[in-house]
């Protein structure tokens, strides 16, 4: 403590000098100047930076405990500060924060775990996959690609796959992942196809036409022989099919004469009536017409490719989303060659009541040096949310002409 009482009055006195001095060599001058002339005023910097560790300028308030220890690190905010007995003698900013006395590892781009599935011949798997910290929009695809496995390009997405009876045996998967900034994550698991096992054996005995349960489907036996078979679409139970549940209706409508229809080209037939869901990536509006839940795109071809002109890149965004907020809207210019970055710019777009919006970036393509572009638009909530906003990319390249 008297330490701290010492250092602190030699503080003061030092202060009190520098604010006596005339105004041509006052310390606010000096500060803003190019270079610290005076060697007075030199000391006094260099005294406090060997007071508090670092630049004045970057004085912590943070205050060590009490005591004498080896140097020991705490978090004082977003910065990571190294005390000795009562003292800092270091400190760092952690760009992604500080907690129990250590930075804080940047976010990493990964997938969920899956575990290993087991299915049977004729049976659709879905297996639920959640991409984290992706940047922009995800492409996911699956290896080996000749299965007929479908997984969708979103940071939740399903794998889909109903194997048939070539498919029969333990296959190895692997899941790739790749954001629009380059994150590429992977995941390997094991899926085992089992065949579709054999018809059940009717029970002995002499009886009249009996159904029961074989799996999914209903088996009716008489007198130890099958003498029918159905497949149960919603499963078998307690010798009888499951009864369906109440459908949600979300994709038809009703003409005058009474006979459905699906609402639009989104919303198929299945069984003679509209599917009682939406298909992946639509959602119901208020009229129950299946609709997108981000923003499709249509890129236009720019207004030149050709060197030493002018050329407007564009693209076209369709709001069937029904968005009603500002949104965030960035496009970029690169050249794919080099990855340097030629143009960006971004724009706040207010969506109420926009059907269709055309942002769009111009560019001068020089005579020379430049042969491959990439135009990119990413659509977000604002800089600090990174979720896509768009159903699928908006990227494409393009060579220069002569």
């Amino acid at each position: 403590m008297k330490k701290r009482i010492f250092t602190f009055a030699v503080i003061f006195i030092l202060l009190s000098l520098v604010f006596s001095v005339s105004a041509e060599q006052s310390i606010f001058r000096k500060i803003t100047s190019s270079a610290v002339e005076d060697s007075w005023f030199s000391s006094i910097i260099n005294f406090f930076k060997g007071i508090f560790g670092k630049d004045t300028k970057g004085i912590s308030v943070y205050t060590c405990p009490g005591g004498d220890y080896p140097p020991t690190k705490y978090c004082d905010g977003s910065k990571l500060v190294t005390c000795q007995s009562e003292e800092i003698i270091g400190s760092e900013t952690c760009a992604n924060g500080c907690e129990n006395g250590a930075c804080k590892a940047a976010p990493v781009f990964s997938i969920s775990d899956i575990a290993d599935k087991t299915t049977t011949v004729g049976i659709e798997l879905s297996i639920l996959i959640t991409i984290s910290n992706a940047v922009g929009n995800v492409q996911n695809t699956i290896l080996p690609d000749n299965l007929g496995i479908t997984v969708g390009n979103y940071d939740t997405s399903t794998i889909k796959w109903t194997p048939t009876a070539t498919h029969v045996g333990t296959h190895i998967i692997t899941l790739t992942s790749e954001d629009d900034w380059g994150h590429i994550a992977t995941k390997t698991f094991k899926i085992t196809v089992n065949a579709v096992p054999a018809p059940n054996t009717c029970p002995g005995g002499d009886y009249p036409p009996t159904k029961y349960c074989d799996g999914s489907k209903l088996v009716t036996c008489q007198s130890e022989e099958i003498i029918g078979s159905e497949t149960c679409a919603n499963g078998c139970e307690n010798g009888a099919c499951k009864v369906a549940p109440a459908a949600v209706d979300q994709c038809s409508y009703f003409t005058a004469s009474g006979q459905q229809r699906c609402k639009d080209e989104d919303c198929v037939w299945d069984a003679n009536t509209c599917k009682t869901s939406c298909p992946a990536g639509k959602t119901a509006n208020a009229n129950k017409v299946c609709k997108s839940v981000k923003l499709k795109s249509v890129i236009n071809n720019p207004t030149s490719s050709k060197k030493n002109t002018e050329s407007i890149f564009s693209v076209e965004l369709n709001n069937e989303a029904e968005f009603k907020n500002s949104l965030l809207i960035a496009s970029i210019l690169i050249n794919e060659e080099t990855s340097e970055i030629l143009a960006f710019k971004y724009e706040l777009v207010n969506f109420i009541d926009v059907n269709t919006y055309s942002p769009s970036i111009n560019y001068y393509i020089p005579a020379a040096g430049l042969n491959k572009i990439k135009y990119k638009v990413f659509v977000l909530n604002s800089f600090t949310d990174l979720t896509s906003l768009l159903e699928s990319p908006v990227s494409q390249s393009y060579t220069t002409t002569a």
